[in-house]
């Protein structure tokens, strides 16, 4: 079994899944990347989860009709601290990019962003 993969299942479910789920799996995505000590297991992580789909899992959910807010924020944080580790890897320091994931991985600095 794949690492991840059965995150990847929940978040596949097309029908009968419960929202609050996707949003656990999420969250859990979520405080994952922005827990992990380095950049290279950051981009372990984010590899195996793009190699499962999590971009078109995560287009379909956001461009449903109806889909839970709390689920949308979830996406949003794991879109916006992908977009913000990369470019920072491109351009910081790894201590700058460290704080900056930590940051931009908050709820809070998402809204603001936004």
């Amino acid at each position: 079994v794949k690492p991840w993969s059965n995150i990847m299942e929940i978040l596949e479910e097309k029908d009968g899944v419960d929202t609050e789920l996707l949003v656990y799996a999420m969250t859990l995505v979520n405080k994952t990347l922005s827990g992990l000590p380095d950049q290279d297991t950051f981009y372990d992580v984010v590899d195996c989860l793009e190699e499962l789909g999590i971009a078109a899992v995560s287009q379909r959910h956001l461009t449903k009709k109806g889909t839970d807010l709390d689920l949308v924020e979830q996406l949003n944080i794991y879109e916006v601290t992908g977009y913000v580790y990369a470019f920072c890897r491109a351009s910081y320091s790894l201590d700058k990019c460290q704080r900056l994931r930590e940051t931009y991985s908050r709820p809070v600095a998402l809204s603001v962003m936004w």
